[in-house]
């Protein structure tokens, strides 16, 4: 708090700084992305939707809304739509609407990257994070546990649930005092959870040539590079040398 000014913790509190953290820019990580797989070759496609996914003895027939892909081989990251897409026998997922806000400071600059750090807190009420004022909407709050849960992606409702916008409220008014409330933003999205937080990410259990990636529990996006060369590996060679064994499909049925 001597560091940090602008934060209020309890005093008995146990804390842990990690000088090399930080927070990514997503929307700039996946064009990033994009564009080293566009200079490799990769062929992609925006703005369309997959339909079905069959499963043949060898191969996989991708169905979307303009026509059918037909390929010896599948990597299917489906995040939210695995339980309608790509089913897993003995894997349990959870989709839930997850709520984040922004509020902008009167002093904006107390709370910019170079005076505030990006920081989460386990507290007895849930796990609550808030990133710095990157842009003017100010700083992001958002409560990591908790949740909404959905049948599915097609139920997912962006309005502001008053529940979750007074728990994160509440919270900042504790921890960020200075920050005030005034809402300059939000948005929702979602979790696809299993039951116990890790992601899913492997082979397919009843089709070998298929990889999949999902159930990220919204803590999976910093890892895309590692689970990317994962899946490639799986694809390409039947197996990688990395230790995914503890997010195997089959982990829940064993």
């Amino acid at each position: 708090m001597a560091r940090w000014p602008m934060l209020r913790f309890p005093i008995e509190w146990s804390t842990i700084f990690e000088p090399d953290a930080g927070c990514l820019f997503v929307e700039a990580c996946v064009r990033a992305q994009l564009q080293a797989a566009d200079a490799a070759g990769a062929e992609l496609r925006h703005g369309t939707v997959v339909r079905e996914i069959f499963c043949r003895e060898t191969t996989v027939e991708v169905v979307t809304d303009t026509e059918r892909v037909v390929a010896g081989q599948l990597v299917a990251c489906p995040g939210p739509w695995a339980n309608a897409l790509l089913p897993l026998p003995g894997v349990p997922l959870t989709v839930l609407r997850k709520s984040l806000f922004w509020y902008r400071p009167t002093d904006a600059t107390a709370y910019a990257p170079t005076n505030m750090p990006c920081f989460g807190a386990d507290t007895r009420g849930g796990f609550f994070y808030a990133t710095p004022a990157f842009d003017i909407r100010g700083v992001k709050v958002a409560e990591h546990s908790g949740g909404l849960p959905l049948s599915g992606p097609g139920e997912l409702n962006r309005a502001i649930d008053p529940a979750e916008q007074s728990a994160v409220e509440a919270w900042a008014a504790a921890s960020i005092p200075g920050l005030g409330n005034e809402r300059s933003g939000h948005t929702a999205c979602f979790y696809t959870m299993t039951p116990d937080s890790h992601a899913v990410v492997g082979q397919h259990p009843n089709h070998p040539q298929v990889s999949i990636a999902t159930g990220f529990s919204g803590h999976g996006f910093k890892f895309a590079p590692v689970i990317g060369e994962i899946l490639a590996d799986l694809s390409c060679e039947g197996s990688t040398s990395l230790p995914v064994d503890f997010l195997s499909p089959s982990r829940f049925s064993r």
